[in-house]
């Protein structure tokens, strides 16, 4: 958080100054001191600059959201208490180790993350895009199927579900891009050309991914967050474009299946001998 602090104190300088430019130029007009003379006066009517610091880093300070932090206390307490209370009723079977380990890192990431400066990771939204991407891809070599799906890599004796959390770094980095992102070129050609390419980066590309995984749930959580995303950010023609191509393609599928169907049925009535066995 040292960015926003020394943000915040910019910020603060250039109030002060400005409260004392207008004090100096009154007192200069008023009283027809010299420009000197006027903001010697102007400091001493501002008072102890020890006091006006702490004053001002009172009304500045950020405060802290005791009511969220408690609601999340409870809630990892709750499960810690559940993960014993199982642990207590298989007789101690229940492997605790990795629950407690897992616990662990997920408080010190949120920690972590509350006292970071989250702005910082707008300038690698577009490599965080890059390499969530690389997983969603990579995992169908180099990962593990569980329940005849490959959705997890392994590194060691850790592993984790890529198109788990796939879904909320897409969004995280697509935010960034978004924020990011460069004025729009004028002209119609290049408006469109600005479409399609958007259409295929935040949207038909990592749709395809989940289609192809197959990983339809993690698909509805993407497309939620992206449907919000753009919406906030007024990037309503790119959602209809977005969409709109999906469903064409989903019809397509429909319809080249309906069709490969119907065509085996005709060819096995017309053709009946060669279905014999089947």
């Amino acid at each position: 958080m040292c960015s926003g602090k020394s943000e915040v104190h910019e910020d603060i300088k250039v109030e002060i100054l400005g409260h004392l430019e207008e004090l100096a130029a009154e007192k200069a007009a008023q009283d027809g001191k010299s420009e000197r003379e006027a903001i010697a006066e102007a400091l001493e009517q501002m008072g102890d600059p020890e006091r006006i610091g702490k004053q001002l880093h009172a009304a500045h300070k950020p405060k802290v959201e005791w009511g969220l932090i408690a609601l999340v206390a409870g809630m990892i307490a709750i499960g810690f208490v559940s993960v014993f209370a199982l642990q207590l009723s298989m007789s101690g079977k229940l492997p605790i180790t990795p629950k407690l380990v897992c616990g662990a890192l997920g408080i010190a990431a949120m920690v972590g993350l509350y006292f970071a400066d989250y702005r910082r990771l707008l300038s690698y939204s577009r490599l965080m895009y890059i390499v969530v991407l690389i997983l969603m891809v990579a995992v169908h070599w180099q990962g593990t199927i569980v329940n005849g799906v490959a959705h997890w890599i392994h590194i060691g004796s850790f592993g984790f579900n890529v198109y788990a959390v796939s879904p909320y770094l897409l969004i995280i980095a697509i935010a960034g891009m978004l924020q990011t992102e460069k004025q729009a070129a004028k002209g119609m050609r290049r408006e469109a050309l600005q479409l399609t390419k958007e259409t295929a980066i935040y949207i038909l590309v990592p749709a395809f991914l989940y289609i192809m995984a197959p990983a339809f749930a993690y698909l509805m959580i993407y497309g939620v967050g992206i449907t919000v995303l753009l919406l906030v950010a007024g990037k309503r023609k790119l959602l209809f474009a977005g969409f709109g191509v999906i469903a064409i393609i989903l019809c397509l599928l429909l319809v080249d299946r309906s069709f490969d169907s119907a065509m085996q049925r005709y060819t096995a009535f017309l053709n009946p001998e060669a279905y014999a066995d089947s």
